[in-house]
């Protein structure tokens, strides 16, 4: 066979139909001619070096954290938040304002910081499935595999975590948009911040198309690039190569295109809102707890002022009227003089001794009339702010009781557990994404439950994994994992526990209870007595000894 040449510098070559090579121009130069020239075989070695290189086993995927905007630092006033609170949910600016006032308070505020905290704390982010809406005649083999995927999936993202992060958000920001990101069969959850996405007008279903602005975008990523030893980047040599892997396929094309906004994927977002009233964004609860808290800070500042007016020592030192004469015509300044220094004299030592001259009079302390607040009122607006962050529904005039707190803080619970909620159709929603993707049948969907917050406590765990086991007939799995145990560990260490005999050498001390009342008598299975004359009775015991076996 003759030897062709293509246009594209591809040379075919070949002795007889199974034998040929093909040859790939590297470069082209100006003039059309060949730089280099690379075999197939040296191609595809360089091909399999560059997979292998990019190749991760574990499947690692970046997310970033965006640099943050420096608001305005000025001084709030009670005028500012009614402004703010105007038509608050459908003003994006007002939502950022109003977030970036709450979290300045977390940070530096007493009440609504040890809140925050509080939630953080108790805050139960366990996710269990359960699978509510198979078919009657399911196949227990593809429901394996779908729960397989769901928990791979949990394990991946890490999903503990992104709800230990996404609920206390909602709760301080009242907003908390999340995006699952996918590569070659494996997930990972980006949560967004609002000024860099933004709700649309639009919605399906009830769930809005979440957009992504590229110029915010962009803005944020504006970062100094940390680079090694040899002046490389530490991660990526450019915002387009960042965009590329942190970010999903729609927006990296929207920002090659130019685009000003990237319209993601509706059915891989996840949006959770807080008292959004059916508009665009939702509102903190902690904004309600601004205004009062602004008067306590008010307080403090009055009372900060007092404090380094009554911490200044005044010394008045009174001389006599009869210094000024009869007629009131001399001064009396070599006298003030003398009675001056002396006095600043004796107050240099340790000891204060001071014998005043006789013109002076008497020497006396001149202290601030004003008064610290009242403590009444500080307590007034503390019952305010608890009120109004869902912890307490106090009493104003200080006789409040442990049980009067204990129903607050189980209103707050009722809050967390409403948010919970919300993320719990979320993941419902990424469950059906994935099994889609995987060709299982959305019938082997589970549910996913998150344990609500006011059963934190290990009493009303255990109390009610008693019920569920001894009234409901639960499962063992169910019953062990409401007190934090797991059963297939139980099960390993029962079955050990057979195999070296602790059953019987740890058997229960016999007693009136479990034992019958002869216990030298091997036969005697407990009952009447067999010298009874009531042979009725007698059979009656016997059958019913038979059913206790």
């Amino acid at each position: 066979m003759p030897e062709n040449k293509t246009d594209t510098s591809s040379t075919v070559s070949s002795e007889n139909d199974e034998d040929f090579s093909v040859t790939f121009a590297s470069n082209v130069d100006s003039n059309g001619e060949e730089i280099a020239i690379l075999t197939s075989e040296e191609k595809a070695k360089h091909w399999m070096e560059e997979a292998l290189q990019s190749f991760d086993p574990t499947n690692k995927q970046y997310s970033v954290y965006l640099n943050e905007q420096s608001g305005e630092d000025s001084k709030l006033t009670i005028e500012d938040i009614k402004r703010l609170a105007k038509n608050a949910q459908s003003d994006l600016s007002k939502i950022l304002k109003i977030n970036s006032l709450v979290r300045q308070e977390i940070n530096e505020d007493d009440i609504i910081g040890k809140v925050y905290e509080a939630v953080v704390a108790n805050l139960n982010a366990n996710v269990r499935i359960s699978f509510d809406n198979l078919p009657q005649k399911y196949t227990k083999k593809k429901k394996d595999e779908a729960e397989k995927l769901i928990k791979r999936f949990h394990k991946e993202t890490n999903i503990n975590q992104i709800l230990s992060s996404s609920i206390p958000t909602v709760y301080t920001e009242g907003n908390c948009i999340k995006y699952l990101r996918e590569k070659n069969g494996h997930y990972v959850v980006d949560t967004y911040p609002l000024g860099v996405v933004i709700v649309s007008d639009y919605n399906i279903n009830g769930n809005p198309y979440i957009l992504i602005d590229i110029r915010e975008l962009t803005s944020r990523l504006q970062k100094t690039t940390i680079k090694g030893r040899k002046n490389k980047p530490l991660f990526f040599n450019s915002i387009v190569d960042e965009i590329k892997n942190n970010y999903p396929p729609e927006v990296y094309q929207a920002y090659i295109d130019k685009e000003h906004y990237a319209k993601l994927d509706i059915q891989r977002c996840g949006v959770n809102r807080f008292c959004n009233m059916n508009r665009k964004y939702g509102l903190t609860p902690v904004f309600k707890a601004l205004k009062p808290n602004l008067m306590l800070d008010t307080f403090d500042e009055a009372d900060k002022i007092n404090a380094k007016a009554k911490a200044k020592k005044i010394i008045h030192q009174v001389l006599r009227s009869e210094l000024l004469g009869t007629e009131g015509n001399r001064k009396g300044l070599e006298e003030m003089a003398y009675a001056h220094e002396n006095l600043v004299k004796a107050f240099r030592n340790p000891t204060v001794l001071y014998t005043s001259p006789p013109f002076v009079e008497k020497i006396e302390y001149v202290e601030p009339k004003a008064e610290m607040s009242n403590v009444d009122s500080i307590n007034q607006y503390r019952s305010r702010v608890t009120s109004a962050l869902g912890i307490s529904f106090l009493n104003t005039d200080g006789k409040q009781t442990v049980s009067t707190a204990n129903i607050s803080i189980k209103q707050l619970m009722k809050t967390i557990n409403k948010i919970a909620e919300q993320e719990e159709k979320i993941l419902e929603q990424w469950y059906c994404l994935i099994l889609q993707e995987n060709d299982i049948p959305l019938e082997y969907c589970p549910t996913p439950h998150i344990l609500d917050a006011e059963l934190l406590e290990f009493e009303m765990r255990k109390d009610l994994s008693e019920l569920l086991f001894s009234k409901y007939n639960c499962s063992y799995s169910t019953a062990y994992e409401l007190v934090g145990m797991d059963v297939r560990d139980e099960i390993e260490k029962r079955k050990q526990e057979k195999e070296l005999g602790y059953e019987e050498i740890l058997s229960v001390h016999p007693t009136s209870y479990n034992s019958a009342g002869d216990s030298t008598d091997s036969d005697n299975k407990g009952g009447r007595p067999s010298g009874s004359d009531d042979e009725q009775k007698q059979e009656y015991d016997s059958d019913y000894n038979l059913t206790r076996v």
